[in-house]
């Protein structure tokens, strides 16, 4: 919201008027919070709520350069601080520098609207902070049984916690010993805090251990200091103005030359699910809650410095770094994140607007097209019997990108089928085999992986520049991606494959084969488009099921199956209307073109004889029904039905021939034998 900050003139005026409405409204909740705490012994909701006021009111008007009210705010956080940490009442002593404090806050908030000088409340500002340091020392020394001076607020890690963002703990191993002066020298912690109380306790506990301390009080202060002196391990607060820990934990890892220092990201409260994902996604090497009992810290961080070992000492001067444009390198990082994200939101949106495979491999390559120059796409998808090659080409493709696509296959056969791979589709207006290539093509693949299981093949070829190692990383990430959606794709036609089709021969089903039925019938009432059925029953099947058993039947099926596919065209539709009995739907054709087609599947079964594993030679015959539809249909289960009797009048007049069953006006029920 602050990040408008040192901003001029008028707009800074109307940035500090909604700071101060958003300040009065955090005073009044501050006020109320004071009267709760002096009603009552302290809570940890209450006190909780005045740190928290006063931290965002301290982080804000650092952003906003209003140093006074971020030290009054400062001051009256770590009073809370204490007290939350020793778990002591709100003392009358405590109240009066409080309200002191909401009142001073306020006045200067009113000044700085009406751009006066702040200078002018120098001296009231420094007495009321006297008044709080009063405060501080003189709880801090009135406690017996206080905890060494780098205690911390809010409750204790425990060691599963610890394990749960760093691994199992030996605690034996890590309990605290002075290192030794061989390993004392070499070892460097940053500390960034931008609590100056919570900063110095950590910082002495720390250098406690013999490391040599590092401290920065924001964010940006950390990264330039990381930059400067290069420490072995970061210690950082998450919740800090300008860049949080998980910002700066980010761009540490990001940098090269410091993306192998580990960060260790601390909050003062409990650490949710939620926070141990963003310190895991941003790569921290640990996540813990700020602890009364610094062991837990020290543990951790002796825990990842015995697992890194100690870095060579170097340094980047200031000049080198020029602060390593920070600012530049933030915006660049955030950029790629949102980059990123957008390509990997367009992807998954493929799985929500495209249905049709083919349509989801043009988008995917129209994607890949708006982020690299290339002269052909391969995407391969790995079946279970063989691999399934679509080129998509952007400019004339000759044999060798053609080759080029096929050896990427090669090396990476389909783990689940030994056949050879078979390209379904390359444009004809793109492919020329005459065209040769000016250069050898370069060839880049990146494999399809969903759930860990190889399921295809992305090969880009190209003949100009080679892709750089940016665009490359956009393209895995791409067809990472992709992965994920081609196989929600592929297991939703597999499903809806076995949804439609007959288990055992592989044809449709009954089922399917009645919703295609009347959606023809629809298309011939709106349109007239005519439409035939062929329905087959196999003679004596029932026979060679007694004689030969069940396992020799369901082999005469398959086989019958087979030769029936080869005996119409991909526009029709055969399916297994129920045990022995199959039907052929034909769109767009009269009884002639049926007849025909009846006729065809009637010769190709009398010749066809199934060999089952006993060595058997199973021969079937065919009784054919055939039906064209006709104004006189009522109903599609009209045109099924006739096909049905013309069927029984084959097996009624002697088997294994074709009979024509005709509409006519005069009765609709009257067969034509054929």
């Amino acid at each position: 919201m602050w990040e408008e900050a040192m901003l001029s003139g008028e707009r800074r005026v109307r940035i500090l008027h909604k700071f101060k409405g958003e300040l009065d409204g955090r005073l009044s909740s501050i006020e109320a919070g004071l009267h709760e705490l002096e009603e009552q012994p302290a809570s940890r909701k209450s006190v909780d709520l005045v740190m928290r006021e006063s931290h965002t009111i301290k982080g804000a008007a650092r952003m906003l350069s209003l140093p006074y009210i971020n030290a009054i705010a400062e001051k009256m956080e770590n009073l809370f601080e204490l007290l939350h940490s020793q778990g002591h009442d709100f003392q009358t002593n405590m109240a009066k520098p409080c309200r002191a404090a909401l009142d001073q806050m306020a006045k200067l908030i009113n000044a700085a609207v009406l751009q006066e000088p702040q200078e002018r409340f120098s001296n009231e500002v420094q007495n009321l902070c006297k008044e709080f340091d009063k405060v501080l020392l003189g709880e801090r020394s009135s406690q017996t049984d206080t905890p060494p001076p780098f205690a911390m607020p809010a409750t204790q890690s425990s060691s599963a916690e610890l394990e749960a963002v760093t691994g199992p703990l030996d605690l034996e191993a890590l309990t605290p010993t002075p290192l030794s002066e061989k390993n004392r020298s070499p070892v460097k912690i940053l500390i960034v805090e931008d609590s100056a109380l919570q900063r110095e306790m950590i910082r002495q506990a720390v250098a406690a251990r013999g490391y040599e301390v590092i401290t920065a009080d924001s964010g940006l202060a950390g990264i330039a200091s990381a930059f400067e002196e290069r420490p072995d391990l970061i210690v950082c607060d998450v919740v800090m103005p300008e860049i949080s820990g998980y910002h700066l934990c980010r761009f540490i890892k990001n940098e090269k030359g410091l993306d192998d220092i580990p960060t260790v990201l601390m909050t003062s409260s409990a650490v949710s699910k939620q926070d141990r994902f963003w310190g895991m996604k941003s790569g921290a090497a640990a996540y813990i809650t700020k602890s009364q009992d610094m062991t837990p810290l020290l543990q951790v961080v002796q825990l990842l410095l015995s697992k890194r070992g100690v870095r060579p000492a170097k340094r980047r001067s200031r000049g080198d770094t020029a602060r390593e444009n920070i600012n530049s390198t933030l915006n660049y990082l955030f950029d790629k994140l949102l980059f990123e994200t957008t390509l990997s939101n367009e992807v998954r949106g493929m799985g929500e607007r495209v249905y049709a495979r083919v349509e989801l491999l043009a988008e995917f390559a129209r994607l890949i097209d708006s982020l690299v120059e290339f002269v052909a796409l391969g995407i391969s998808i790995f079946g279970r019997v063989t691999t399934e090659t679509t080129v998509h080409c952007r400019r004339r493709l000759g044999p060798a990108g053609l080759q080029a696509i096929q050896r990427a296959l090669a090396a990476r056969p389909n783990p689940a089928s030994d056949t050879d791979a078979k390209v379904l589709f390359v444009p004809e207006e793109l492919y020329d085999p005459s065209h040769l290539e000016l250069d050898e093509p370069r060839c880049f693949s990146f494999d399809l992986v969903a759930q860990g299981e190889l399921i295809g093949l992305v090969t880009l070829v190209s003949v100009d520049n080679p892709i750089d190692e940016g665009t490359q990383g956009n393209i895995r990430l791409a067809v990472r991606e992709f992965s994920a959606v081609l196989r929600t794709h592929v297991y939703y036609e597999e499903t809806r494959r076995l949804s439609i089709s007959d288990g055992l021969t592989g044809l449709f089903n009954h089922r399917h084969f009645v919703t295609q039925v009347e959606a023809e019938f629809g298309r011939f009432l709106r349109y007239g488009s005519v439409f035939s059925l062929v329905m087959m029953d196999l003679d004596g099947f029932k026979q060679i099921n007694d004689f030969h058993g069940h396992q020799a039947g369901d082999t005469l099926l398959r086989g019958v199956s087979k030769v029936m596919q080869r005996c119409v065209r991909n526009v029709d539709l055969l399916a297994r209307y129920g045990g022995d009995e199959f039907v052929c739907l034909l769109p767009e054709t009269g009884e002639d073109g049926a007849n025909v087609v009846g006729e065809r599947i009637r010769g190709a079964i009398a010749g066809f004889a199934a060999q089952t594993v006993g060595g058997l030679a199973l021969k079937v015959t065919a009784s054919v029904g055939v039906c064209t539809v006709s104004p006189q249909c009522s109903q599609f289960s009209d045109v099924i039905g006739a096909a049905d009797r013309a069927l029984y009048l084959s097996k009624e007049a002697g088997r294994n021939r074709v009979t024509i069953f005709r509409f006519e006006s005069d009765d609709a029920h009257r067969p034509v034998t054929g």
